[in-house]
């Protein structure tokens, strides 16, 4: 069983750093530009979708409930299309932090907890961020600061910090600065990054869906340019 675990891991059994060998060679700019232009970026993103398909066509399935497992197969492999285009859309640029969630009750992952909410934010480990927003009645929260994703098997979590450890106004609101160092003078609640960090997953744990309200997170960058216009190199990543 372990020996099937292992292998299930990023899907080739291997982790961490290992597992990031695997990573494709990343073209130059101009090549991924050409990509782009000559529609072959375009090309290669279907055909991955195409061998992706085939193979929940080829995935042995007999009896009655067959049909609906292929069904649910397909439902899956939409789900994680989804999660990766979230991941290469909407947290592709690190100085415009923004929330996702994901996974959720239609894009699955695998290892999700059913009684936790999760939410990603990219961030630029050099630039602050300041994350805020109101407790409610959620019964617990966790904010990681984090490399990778546990999925892959190329996770890493440097710093994580529960509700408990932060402050709450008379109306449960909360304001966390994150930064690589504390600036001086500086007395609120802070959470150092690592300079290998590139996402904060929140991770909310309810124990009555019915009665409790998720808490509201916002996240905002401190100071900084304005990001870069999008090009036909970077939309090819």
């Amino acid at each position: 069983m372990a020996k099937t675990d292992d292998v299930a891991t990023g899907g080739s059994g291997l982790r961490g750093a290992a597992l990031k060998q695997l990573r494709r060679a990343q073209p130059s700019a101009a090549e991924q530009r050409a990509r782009l232009l000559d529609g072959r970026a375009w090309e290669a993103f279907c055909a991955d979708l195409a061998v992706a398909g085939k193979a929940v066509l080829d995935f042995p399935l007999e009896g009655a409930e067959s049909e609906a497992l292929r069904a649910e197969g397909f439902r899956y492999l939409l789900g994680l299309v989804r999660s990766g285009l979230f991941n290469a859309l909407e947290l592709a640029e690190p100085g415009s932090p923004r929330w996702i969630r994901n996974p959720d009750s239609q894009a699955k992952w695998g290892a999700e907890n059913p009684d936790n909410q999760y939410l990603w934010a990219r961030i630029d480990p050099h630039a602050a961020v300041r994350v805020f927003g109101e407790r409610r009645n959620v019964y617990d929260f966790l904010l990681e600061v984090k490399e990778g994703h546990m999925q892959l098997g190329d996770d890493r979590v440097f710093t994580a910090v529960t509700a408990k450890d932060l402050h709450f106004d008379a109306a449960g609101r909360f304001s966390v600065l994150l930064a690589p160092e504390k600036p001086a003078g500086y007395d609120g609640d802070f959470v150092p990054l690592h300079p290998d960090g590139r996402y904060l997953q929140v991770r909310q744990y309810l124990l009555d869906w019915e009665r409790e309200t998720p808490a509201s997170f916002f996240i905002e960058r401190v100071g900084g340019a304005a990001p870069a216009a999008l090009t036909a190199a970077a939309m090819a990543d």
